[in-house]
C-alpha cells in the first residue's frame, strides 16, 4: 500500500525531473539531438549516442592506421614490393569480410 507521502514524493520527483528538461540549456540540446537524429525517443537516445562514437572510432582508426600503411611498408621492405602488398590486402580483406 502506496503512501500518501510516497506518492506525493514521487510526483514532486517527476515534476522536478520535468522543470530539468524545460530549461533554455535543455530545449537546445534536445532541438540539436532533433536535428542531427531526427525524432527519437528519448529511451533509444544513449544507444544512439554510443554506437555513433564507437563508428567515429572506427573511421578513425581506420583513417590513423591508413595513412601509416604505405610509410610503413615503404621502410620496412621497400616500395618495390608495395603492389603486390596492396593487392594481397584486398583479398585477404575481401575473404575475411565474405566469409
Amino acid at each position: 500500500v502506496a503512501s500518501a507521502y510516497g506518492q506525493r514524493r514521487r510526483a514532486d520527483a517527476g515534476d522536478a525531473a520535468a522543470a530539468m528538461r524545460d530549461t533554455p540549456r535543455a530545449r537546445k540540446l534536445q532541438e540539436l539531438i532533433k536535428l542531427l537524429y531526427g525524432d527519437i525517443r528519448e529511451k533509444e537516445l544513449p544507444r544512439i549516442l554510443f554506437l555513433s562514437s564507437l563508428l567515429c572510432c572506427i573511421i578513425g582508426g581506420f583513417w590513423l592506421l591508413d595513412s601509416l600503411k604505405d610509410t610503413v611498408l615503404a621502410t620496412t621492405v621497400g616500395l618495390r614490393y608495395q603492389p603486390k602488398a596492396k593487392l594481397i590486402s584486398v583479398v585477404v580483406t575481401l575473404f575475411v569480410v565474405s566469409g
